[in-house]
């Protein structure tokens, strides 16, 4: 029986099995984690152990079940979420969770995005189009040819540097040299074109060293991190995403995220890298593009795209950021399929335009608004 106001998840199970049983085995091994005819007491069987709403075939030995979760068990913490929903169970054979329905007083624990799209838009200051970013490459540069790259992509008009997400501390490029030089660049850029190219520097390493990198990028007034939620800690990315005193734009990036999307077991993409990276705090979720070198369809694209913009209580909508082997060949198609409200990366196929850097952004920018936003988006524009 359904349960109102609980935290629903839906599963993919593919067994030969009775798929009852699997479905109690979810719903205990979730909570409890024990079998139930050792529980007697009524208050643990209805309000702390899952309860199974649905149990619907979808195919040959695959049937989809919804497990309802009371929201009582969890404080409001990423971990303990993802603890709850997939945990135990993700070192069983196949079980996929393919979504994920949040009720609106349990989404009341996340702030989500402290600035989402119209907030990164307010501070770029573009509007009225998709944004064009791009990453720093490659590693093994130094400081100072990176910091040339940056100014040279900021006249051409990009909107967003990132670093490359292998850059951290290098002994030909130190954390502090980078972040300094890069910076110092882009302002120099602005001051000579009079526009605004945000920079978000990547932060991945240990605990305390990343804190003396978030300090030092808030002492140089670095516009965004870029973070790996999944290496780094959900709840480590969220408090970052929550601290007032952090005027940082956060981006996503999905490194290691592809081990939880193979085969008949695993977390959805949609789900984790649309719903729980916005929950904890994303304004702006990289992933790959169904036309690049990964694995992703059109589908998954749409349906990432749409639970990042989509209405999610109060929680401000994220950018889609498509990347991962987008070309200026490829982009008209993947143009038509996204909505205004997206971010489109471009990697090394930009660098292998040609030496001239600035050129080769307004060649980029030129292509992408050749192409009028579609009728049909996968997504309705944002709203906040």
């Amino acid at each position: 029986m359904a349960q109102l106001n609980w935290i629903r998840v839906s599963y993919l199970i593919t067994t030969e099995e009775n798929p009852q049983k699997l479905a109690t085995e979810i719903a205990f091994e979730q909570t409890v984690e024990m079998p139930g005819h050792l529980i007697s007491d009524p208050y643990i069987l209805e309000k702390i152990v899952g309860q199974i709403s649905e149990i619907q075939a979808e195919g040959e030995n695959r049937y989809r079940v919804t497990v309802d979760y009371s929201p009582d068990i969890l404080n409001g913490s990423l971990n303990q979420l993802m603890n709850l929903i997939f945990g135990n169970i993700s070192l069983k054979k196949g079980i996929r969770l393919i979504d994920l329905t949040l009720p609106p007083d349990y989404l009341q624990k996340f702030t989500g995005p402290a600035y989402g799209v119209q907030g990164l838009r307010s501070r770029v200051g573009v509007w009225g189009r998709p944004l064009t970013c791009t990453a720093l490459k490659p590693l093994g540069c130094s400081a100072t040819d990176l910091a040339r790259i940056c100014f040279e992509l900021s006249l051409g008009g990009i909107d967003i540097i990132k670093d490359d997400h292998n850059l951290g501390n290098q002994p030909r490029c130190s954390y502090q040299d980078r972040v300094r030089l890069c910076r110092q660049a882009l302002l120099r850029a602005q001051e000579k074109s009079g526009r605004k190219t945000l920079y978000f520097t990547n932060i991945n390493d240990s605990p305390q060293v990343m804190q003396q990198q978030i300090d030092y990028a808030l002492e140089l007034g670095v516009d965004g991190l870029l973070m790996q939620p999944v290496i780094i800690g959900l709840d480590y990315f969220r408090s970052i995403a929550e601290n007032e005193s952090y005027p940082f734009l956060l981006m996503a990036h999905p490194s290691l995220s592809g081990a939880f999307f193979t085969g008949s077991e695993g977390i959805a993409p949609q789900v984790l890298l649309g719903t729980i990276f916005r929950l904890a705090g994303a304004d702006a979720v990289i992933f790959p593009d169904f036309s690049g070198r990964f694995s992703f369809d059109e589908l998954t694209c749409q349906q990432i795209s749409t639970n990042l913009l989509a209405p999610l209580g109060a929680l401000s909508p994220s950018f889609p950021t498509p990347a991962g082997g987008i070309t200026l060949s490829n982009l008209p198609r993947i143009r038509e399929k996204y909505p205004e409200d997206t971010i489109f990366l471009i990697g090394a196929s930009l660098y292998e335009l040609g030496q001239d850097l600035r050129e080769n952004v307004k060649r980029f920018l030129d292509q992408m608004l050749s192409y009028p936003l579609p009728a049909a988006a996968w997504a309705t524009h944002s709203g906040e």
